[in-house]
């Protein structure tokens, strides 16, 4: 019998323990997150019990701020492929016995195929040399993509020149000139445009640009 009675006690005292037990979430993007997307993530904490200590931890992504705090903030992981961005948030000061561990997911893919790297004006040769080498760089960390150089000129004479430069520094630098097409505009403006194109995806967005692959210039 007082077995029976120590049972029910035991129970009534998890009950009671579970119901002051406070609400734990992770609130963020209800949507598909893009590859080096910086999202936030926000701690939901019902009962407003105080915490000695809170600890943030993410697979395929970066914390770029906030670790410690409510709220942090993420760096989704670049991915040519579809991903899952994991946050977990691990609480210190709750009750015992209660949860003190939240996770949510949220999904990492690509809703656009084009991205734009760069966009420069009228700027020095060598000035322009260093923006090629990041966009080169950019394309090297994503293989299966290839580059798009958007290139508004007043002239001809002014975009072959930029074609020139361009085509003679890719091949200084040892890169692939056949992962580039070139698209020239005679526009008022003068203007260079660097996008990278995910596998498949064929230039868009310069209805009055002339393409030229890469490996079908000369210098």
């Amino acid at each position: 019998m007082r077995l029976i009675v120590l049972i029910f006690l035991v129970l009534i005292s998890a009950a009671e323990a579970s119901a002051q037990c406070p609400t734990l979430e992770v609130i963020g993007p209800k949507r598909i997150v893009d590859p080096g997307e910086n999202v936030r993530f926000e701690l939901a904490l019902s009962g407003g019990v105080s915490l000695s200590k809170i600890a943030w931890s993410v697979d395929k992504g970066t914390i770029d701020d906030g670790q410690g705090t409510r709220a942090i903030t993420v760096l989704a992981d670049r991915s040519n492929t579809v991903a899952t961005l994991v946050v977990t948030v691990t609480v210190t000061g709750l009750p015992v016995g209660c949860a003190n561990s939240f996770t949510m997911v949220s999904a990492i893919a690509s809703r656009s195929h084009s991205y734009p790297i760069d966009e420069f004006v009228a700027i020095s040769k060598n000035d322009q040399r260093g923006r090629l080498d990041l966009f080169f760089a950019e394309l090297l960390e994503n293989p299966s993509n290839t580059g798009f150089v958007t290139v508004y000129r007043r002239n001809q004479k002014e975009a072959d020149s930029a074609l020139r430069l361009y085509l003679s520094h890719a091949r200084f630098r040892k890169f692939d000139v056949s992962r580039l097409t070139f698209g020239v505009a005679i526009e008022p403006e003068t203007k260079t445009v660097l996008w990278r194109l995910s596998e498949g995806y064929s230039p868009w967005g310069c209805e009055k640009c002339k393409f030229v692959h890469g490996k079908d210039l000369k210098e």
